[in-house]
């Protein structure tokens, strides 16, 4: 049973850990962009909401062309939308215009360098 309890454990870190470190570096990069905000759960919150509606409209993409390979321009774009919909929806935090083409344009580099360093 406790050997069980230990793999169950290592799971639930071995997904939790990147996530956690994802979402604290992207903390770090808001501060940085100077992103206004009320307190953290409110970051991480507007973070949940900005993987949702990037997930919709990538599942959109995906039904409406029957490709799951995007273009620069689009996964810049989708970026882009997804951020500005989530700031708008999300008062308890404010994005600059600079801070939104920032965020959008790290934000399409590191999904492009983590599709390019797939198997």
């Amino acid at each position: 049973k406790g050997y069980h309890m230990l793999k169950k454990l290592m799971l639930f870190l071995l997904i939790a850990i990147p996530f956690i470190f994802i979402n604290l570096a992207t903390l770090g990069l808001f501060k940085f962009l100077g992103v206004s905000y009320k307190n953290n759960l409110f970051l991480i919150l507007f973070l949940g909401l900005f993987y949702l509606i990037e997930f919709i409209i990538d599942g959109l993409k995906i039904l409406i062309t029957n490709k799951d390979e995007f273009s620069i321009s689009f996964i810049f774009i989708n970026t882009l939308i997804s951020i500005s919909i989530a700031d708008k929806i999300m008062e308890s935090v404010s994005f600059s215009y600079f801070a939104t083409f920032a965020a959008a344009f790290i934000f399409t580099a590191l999904e492009l360098f983590l599709e390019k360093s797939e198997p």
